[in-house]
């Protein structure tokens, strides 16, 4: 038979321009959701998580990636909740804490002179808490009689345990030097009060002295703590040879050493907590006993 290649060329025309329209359609069908469901997305990185998910009812591929798209909004919006109400509880967290650091601050004494008849006497204190709140607090009473107690102490911890615990310590020692007579007795006492209901198993290194305004005897005792230095008027700095007995709050404790000794005129008694010598600069670097002497120098100019 002849070929009618007028025909054939009619027959591939016609078939090449199916397929063109089936490939288009195919397109057409993938492109079109595939386009709507990455409108769908930026909407969603806007934040609008409210915004529809098309295409998610059909079963095919791009009904699979519709859903997908649907439970990771769905993720998304719940996890920023989450985050919401996780900032909402920090925020009220640290409101809380600082209202917890005023209170604590607020229970210290603030820097006083003292005079007698022929001595006057300044005391100062600083305390900066590494969080909010801790542990590290001092504190001083008059006797009434012309003596001054004094306390400096560092409960172990840190954070609010440590500063309900230093709270407690305050108070007990107060109360213990209220009554006692000298630095040991009151640290026996605060050891026996501090020991007691103590399931936490938290203690406190605490420095206490005696100052009769009068004539400038000292008596100190020490349960755990560094014993404090003794710069004379000459700019020498003296560590006194203080002996150190228990922390308080593991055991009741029956005696404490006690070091005597004399402030005379341009003394300076200067005690203070490992937040001191352990704090580190940038590098790590411990800033150490011996560059808390240098620094004790350097404030009174030797």
């Amino acid at each position: 038979l002849p070929i009618n290649w007028q025909g054939w060329a009619f027959i591939g025309a016609l078939v090449a321009l199916l397929a063109a329209l089936a490939v288009l359609v195919l397109a057409r069908r993938i492109t079109v959701p595939l386009t709507e469901l990455t409108a769908s997305a930026g909407h969603f990185a806007n934040g609008e998580f409210d915004w529809p998910v098309p295409h998610d009812a059909r079963g095919d591929e791009v009904g699979v990636m519709a859903r997908a798209l649907e439970r990771a909004r769905d993720s998304i919006r719940v996890q920023l909740d989450q985050i919401g109400r996780y900032a909402a509880e920090q925020q009220k967290l640290q409101s809380e804490l600082d209202i917890a650091h005023g209170i604590q601050m607020s229970m210290l004494p603030h820097d006083r002179d003292f005079d007698s008849a022929e001595r006057r006497y300044r005391l100062q204190a600083r305390l900066e808490p590494a969080k909010a709140v801790g542990g590290d607090f001092h504190g001083h009473f008059e006797k009434g009689d012309g003596r001054l107690w004094f306390v400096v102490g560092d409960v172990s911890d840190k954070g609010v345990p440590a500063a309900l615990f230093m709270a407690r310590a305050v108070t007990v020692l107060e109360v213990a030097a209220a009554a006692g007579e000298t630095p040991d007795l009151v640290l026996v006492d605060a050891s026996r009060h501090l020991s007691a209901s103590n399931e936490a198993c938290m203690f406190a290194t605490v420095l206490c002295g005696l100052l009769d305004m009068a004539t400038g005897e000292l008596a100190i005792a020490s349960a755990g703590h560094d014993a404090p230095l003794l710069r004379h008027a000459d700019g020498s700095i003296e560590p006194i040879p203080l002996e150190s007995g228990p922390a308080l709050g593991f055991d009741a404790v029956d005696a404490y050493a006690v070091w005597r000794g004399r402030l005379l005129p341009g003394d300076l008694l200067f005690a203070w907590t490992d937040g001191v010598t352990e704090a580190f600069d940038g590098t790590d670097l411990a800033f150490g006993e011996e560059r808390m002497h240098g620094a004790l120098r350097v404030a009174d100019g030797a």
